[in-house]
C-alpha cells in the first residue's frame, strides 16, 4: 500500500512538472488527479489522503510589477484531497497571482501544505517581492506572504504574516524581498524556507518567527551578475534530526540541498560562490559550515489575523 501511495505522489509531481514544461506524462505514469490549478507541495494526511497545494490561476485585480509584466490578484489558490480514490477540493479562495496577464504565467499563491493531524494543517501562500510592495494590489495583497491555518471544515484563515518578519528582521542584509514555500509541521511550530528571503524560519505556534539559517549566493557558470540566489523550497527532517533544505539554482535550472542542524548550523554543499551587496561583492566559502542568523524571537502585535 505504502508504494502506490509513493507511486501515486511521484505520479502527481511528474505531472505538475510535466505541465511546467509543456510536455504530456505518457506511461508508465497514471492519471490520479486533474483540473489542477498550478499544484505545488504535497502532503499525507492521518487519514492517509494526499493533499496537494494549488496556487491558483491569479484574477482580475491590477497587481504589482513583475519582470513579466504587471500581476494580476484574485481569490483563486485552494487545497484539494485524494482520498479512496475521490478528489475534492476541501479549502478554496486563498489569494494568487500570475504574471503578464490576468489568468497569465507564473501563478503565486499557495505553495505548499504541512499536516500535524487532521484539522490542523498549514499553508504557506507566497509573495515573491518586496512586502512594501503588497498595497499595490489593495485589500487583497495584504494577503501574500502569510502562513495560513486551515481546519477540516476547510474555513481557513490567516495566521502569521512571515514576510513582514523579513522587512523587520532581513536576514541576509540584502534588498527586501519574500516569498514564503516549503513547510514542515513540527509539535509546537512550524518549520518554513523563504523562497525569497533565502532563510529557514522557525514558527512557533504563539505566532513568534526567528531565524535558524541563511543560505548563500551561489556560483554558475558562466558567472552570473550581480548575485544568484539559492531560493530555498523545501525542508524535511532527518533521523539525525536536521532540516535537510532543498535549494533551487533558478539560473541553471539545478538543485542542491543543504543540512541544518538544530543549533541553528548550515553545512552546504562544497562549491565556490559569491555575494553581491549593493556596493561590493565578497567572496562566500561554500565549503564550510556557516553558522545561522540568530534574530530575536519576532512577533508584532497584528502578526495574527482571522480572515
Amino acid at each position: 500500500m505504502k508504494r502506490l501511495w509513493a507511486g501515486i505522489a511521484a505520479a502527481i509531481c511528474s505531472l505538475a512538472a510535466a505541465s511546467g514544461a509543456g510536455a504530456v506524462a505518457t506511461p508508465p505514469f497514471q492519471a490520479v488527479m486533474s483540473g489542477l490549478d498550478n499544484p505545488r507541495g504535497l502532503a499525507w494526511g492521518p487519514e492517509g489522503a494526499l493533499y496537494v497545494a494549488e496556487a491558483g490561476r491569479g484574477g482580475t485585480q491590477p497587481c504589482f510589477a513583475t519582470p513579466r509584466g504587471p500581476a494580476f490578484a484574485g481569490f483563486t489558490g485552494a487545497v484539494s484531497r485524494l482520498w479512496h480514490g475521490a478528489q475534492e477540493r476541501v479549502a478554496t479562495g486563498f489569494p494568487s497571482y500570475t504574471e503578464n496577464a490576468p489568468s497569465g504565467i507564473a501563478a503565486t499563491g499557495p505553495h505548499d501544505i504541512a499536516l500535524l493531524g487532521r484539522g490542523d494543517a498549514r499553508v504557506s501562500i507566497g509573495l515573491g517581492n518586496d512586502p512594501a510592495l503588497r498595497s499595490t494590489c489593495g485589500q487583497l495583497g495584504q494577503m501574500f506572504g502569510w502562513l495560513a491555518q486551515v481546519p477540516a471544515s476547510g474555513n481557513w484563515r490567516l495566521d502569521v504574516d512571515v514576510s513582514a518578519y523579513e522587512t523587520a528582521a532581513n536576514p541576509t542584509g540584502l534588498p527586501f524581498d519574500s516569498n514564503p514555500y516549503g513547510l514542515l509541521a513540527e509539535p509546537g511550530a512550524t518549520i518554513a524556507t523563504d523562497a525569497g528571503g533565502n532563510d529557514l524560519l522557525r514558527i512557533a505556534a504563539n505566532g513568534s518567527i526567528s531565524t535558524l539559517a541563511v543560505f548563500p549566493s551561489r556560483s554558475t557558470i558562466p558567472p552570473h551578475v550581480p548575485f544568484t540566489d539559492s531560493v530555498p523550497t523545501s525542508v524535511v527532517r532527518t533521523s539525525t534530526a536536521s532540516f535537510p533544505a532543498k535549494r533551487l539554482r533558478s539560473s541553471v535550472r539545478a538543485s542542491r540541498s543543504s543540512s541544518i542542524s538544530p543549533s541553528g548550523a548550515t553545512a552546504a554543499s562544497t562549491c565556490s560562490s559569491s555575494r553581491a551587496s549593493q556596493a561590493t561583492r565578497a567572496p562566500v566559502n561554500c565549503g564550510a559550515l556557516h553558522r545561522a542568523v540568530r534574530e530575536p524571537s519576532w512577533r508584532p502585535a497584528s502578526s495574527r489575523r482571522a480572515r
